[in-house]
This record gives structure tokens, C-alpha cells and sequence, in this order.
């Protein structure tokens, strides 16, 4: 009898212990975004470098000019459906959006974009538009790390990834038609692999 009731409480703590591991697996990996913001910033860029080649070959405009009607347009819709991804998955997950904690994390990002608007702003006040591509890999992947700290971890990876590849793009010295049109395409193959990887991880995590 006795064997029997501690057997059944051992599979009693088993059990504990497991929702216990769930529930902490889900209040540190929480997604922060809908998985088809991803997509939709791939599908972006990709069209903001497909626009980008063909004005350059057709159209002969400079790498400012494109710049100013392409680029900036392309990431001005990204971060605005990329809002929207998150006002949605807040309303999903029953999240306050004005909760304390979501307010310090608007409040690090309009100081974080806010410093890096400031660092844009400069690199096209004195012409320097070579270096925009490095700074849009640096951009991403300060972003992806910030995103790992408060969400799914493997944004670290994609992070340190558009970190790196921009000082090897860097180290290359490639020209500004072929270092934007390079950089696109890589970063909208890494944002589809971003939203799947997203996608498998949210569906193993309400699983659990």
C-alpha cells in the first residue's frame, strides 16, 4: 500500500515538475512577433533589390537617389507591418499593451532607434551611402539581439550572423551596386529561414 501511494506521488512530482518546465519554458521564450513579419520583410527587401538593380541598369540613378526612393520607403512599410505583427500577437497572448513591461521595451527601442536614426542621418549628410548596407546588417542584427533577450534565443544566432557579415563584406570592398544587391538578397533569404524557424518554434511551444 505504502509502495503504491509513493508511486503515485512520485508521478504526482514528475508531473509538477514538468508543468512547472512549460510554464517557464513559455515565459522565456515568449514570441514577441507574428512569424509573418519575417515573410513580409523578406518579400520587402527582395523587391527593394530586385527595384534596385533594375532602376541602376535602366535608369542610370545614383545610389543616393535610389536610396531615398527605394530603400527608405522599403523600411518605413517594414516597420510599420512589423508593428503591426506585434499590436497583433499582444491582442493573441491577452498581453496589455501598456503593460510595465512593454513599456520599457518601447522606451529601449525609441532610444535605440533613436540613436541609430542619428548615426543614418549622418552617413547621408556627408554622401556616404557605400556605407548604408553595413549599417542596415549592423541594424538587423543589434535588433535580433535585442529581440533573443525578451524572446525565442536563436535570434542571437541570426544577430551575430548580419554582425559578422558586415565586416566581411567590409573586408571585401565590394562596390555599392553589388554590396547592396549582395546584402539584399542575404538578408531576405535569412528573414524567410527567420519566420520558419519562428513558425516550428511557436507550434513546439504551445505543444508543450
Amino acid at each position: 500500500m505504502d509502495k503504491e501511494r509513493n508511486d503515485r506521488d512520485l508521478k504526482k512530482y514528475a508531473d509538477d515538475i514538468a508543468t512547472i518546465k512549460s510554464l517557464l519554458l513559455k515565459v522565456d521564450e515568449k514570441p514577441l512577433i507574428e512569424y509573418w513579419a519575417f515573410f513580409t520583410w523578406a518579400g520587402l527587401i527582395l523587391a527593394g533589390t530586385l527595384i534596385h538593380y533594375l532602376l541602376r541598369r535602366t535608369m542610370q540613378l545614383d545610389i543616393s537617389a535610389i536610396f531615398l526612393k527605394v530603400w527608405l520607403p522599403v523600411f518605413l512599410a517594414g516597420l510599420f507591418f512589423e508593428t503591426l505583427a506585434w499590436i497583433r500577437k499582444m491582442n493573441r497572448e491577452a498581453m496589455p499593451l501598456l503593460s510595465r513591461p512593454m513599456i520599457k521595451m518601447a522606451w529601449a527601442l525609441v532610444g535605440l532607434m533613436t540613436g541609430l536614426g542619428f548615426i543614418y542621418y549622418l552617413v547621408v549628410r556627408v554622401s556616404s551611402f557605400a556605407f548604408i548596407p553595413y549599417l542596415i546588417l549592423v541594424t538587423f542584427g543589434i535588433f535580433m539581439v535585442f529581440f533573443a533577450q525578451i524572446s525565442y534565443q536563436f535570434y542571437f544566432g541570426f544577430g551575430y550572423f548580419y554582425m559578422l557579415l558586415a565586416i566581411v563584406l567590409y573586408l571585401f570592398e565590394l562596390d555599392g551596386d553589388n554590396l547592396f544587391i549582395i546584402t539584399g538578397m542575404i538578408l531576405g533569404a535569412t528573414f524567410v529561414l527567420a519566420g520558419l524557424v519562428t513558425r516550428r518554434r511557436e507550434k513546439e511551444v504551445n505543444d508543450h
